[in-house]
């Protein structure tokens, strides 16, 4: 199994992703891979939980649109979803939302178990999952509020992507946590010299659609947008 795997993310890096959709072997291929998993060809859940994860991501690098394939890999996401660990748990909501699959089931049963681990999630963990939740305009504010809560305690370490990412998916599920804007806002103006013209607009665009005004912020932004000018598409 971790050969096809492998062979998998190889395939993510070739220069024609756009030919290998159409594929019919890389279909079959992708099949065989999660046959290859499902049949417990590796040693512990572990391994295996984290190869099915893998095996996700790499399905939505190649963006395989193959109705049948995305259905078995949901169902079988499902039955392993007690072996995932956060890294597997955003992993694979994050792959379900680059594929545009909303699979009701698994977002419900990787809600349960990400706010079981909540404890456990990294800040890359954490902004994906959000992200990724967004992304399906799925409010699921128990899972939210655990996402909030612990982005609390380490946020002071995130990087600009994981501010961006999170503040976006609040925004874009209208949800209003006072204590998390405050706290991203703080962390933005730390690192408003690290943000691209695109970080800096939907840090912006984030922070008017839920109506919270931070001015120094808000100030901060437009300085550094006016700089940076010349970068903005169109």
């Amino acid at each position: 199994m971790t050969n096809a795997v492998t062979a998998l993310h190889r395939l993510t890096k070739s220069e024609d992703v756009l030919g290998l959709q159409v594929d019919p072997r890389v279909v079959s291929f992708a099949f065989h891979a999660l046959d290859l998993q499902l049949a417990g060809g590796e040693s512990t859940p572990a391994i295996n939980s984290r190869l099915l994860s893998n095996t996700v991501w790499a399905y939505s690098a190649l963006a395989l649109v193959h109705g049948p394939l995305r259905q078995s890999i949901a169902s079988a996401s499902i039955t392993n979803i007690l072996q995932y660990g956060p890294q597997g748990l955003a992993n694979t909501v994050w792959a379900f939302s680059a594929m545009v699959f909303e699979h009701l089931p698994l977002l419900t049963a990787i809600s349960a178990q990400a706010r079981a681990q909540i404890s456990y999630f990294d800040a890359q963990n954490l902004s994906n999952t959000s992200w990724s939740f967004s992304v399906f305009v799925l409010l699921d504010l128990p899972l939210f509020d655990a996402i909030a809560a612990q982005s609390l305690r380490k946020i002071g370490s995130w990087d600009t992507q994981e501010i961006v990412n999170t503040v976006w998916s609040f925004a874009k599920l209208a949800l209003l946590h006072l204590t998390l804007l405050t706290a991203i806002s703080s962390a933005s103006l730390r690192r408003l010299d690290q943000f691209s013209p695109q970080d800096l607009a939907i840090t912006s665009w984030s922070m008017a659609a839920l109506s919270f005004m931070d001015l120094p912020l808000l100030h901060a932004i437009s300085s550094a947008s006016l700089k940076t000018l010349g970068l903005f598409e169109p």
